[in-house]
């Protein structure tokens, strides 16, 4: 079955929440965001590791920000709301279209920048990959600033904690997160 949605089913960033999508690995870990790409519940995450399937999960990768930058103008594509109100972003005014029949996939339009992403769970790793697809008439640039927790599910950060990046991987809690990209 695939599942489509438009502007119309997030007039505003909370109507955008009220959707979400589930990628599982198969031992206990997964993959959920909003339609929107937000994180609205306490349990979603891009990358829920489960660390000893399948009832220890930790919560990984929070979400990425993506900021495009054309034309001497930068969008923040980010939807994610947060408690404090001051950094919420509007990235879901940029969306046209998610949909959902293999993989998750956004469409989002900003200036003449078109920009596609899907995201894919690995069966029996707890490895999530997101595909970036850009098409633009003119020089622009996709910024990725990913947040990281290295927690057990429904813990918060430490303000004190440390994340040690080394070649390719991040290692904070005594736990190392391998990650590779093209870009």
């Amino acid at each position: 079955m695939n599942l489509i949605y438009g502007t119309n089913d997030w007039k505003d960033a909370v109507t955008g929440e009220q959707q979400c999508y589930l990628l599982t690995n198969g031992l206990g870990g997964f993959s959920s965001l909003t339609i929107t790409g937000a994180n609205a519940r306490n349990d979603q995450a891009l990358l829920m590791a489960s660390l000893n399937a399948p009832v220890t999960r930790y919560h990984m990768v929070t979400n990425i920000t993506e900021t495009v930058e054309t034309e001497g103008r930068s969008y923040n594509l980010s939807a994610q709301r947060f408690v404090d109100q001051t950094k919420n972003g509007n990235g879901y005014e940029y969306l046209d279209s998610f949909d959902y029949e293999y993989l998750p996939t956004w469409y989002y339009r900003t200036g003449n920048v078109r920009l596609k992403k899907s995201i894919c769970m690995i069966q029996g790793e707890n490895t999530v990959a997101v595909l970036y697809e850009v098409k633009s008439p003119s020089d622009g640039l996709l910024t990725l600033e990913p947040w990281f927790q290295f927690v057990p599910k429904g813990e918060k950060t430490e303000k004190t904690q440390v994340y040690n990046i080394e070649d390719n991987k991040i290692i904070s809690n005594n736990i190392t997160l391998y990650f590779d990209t093209n870009g």
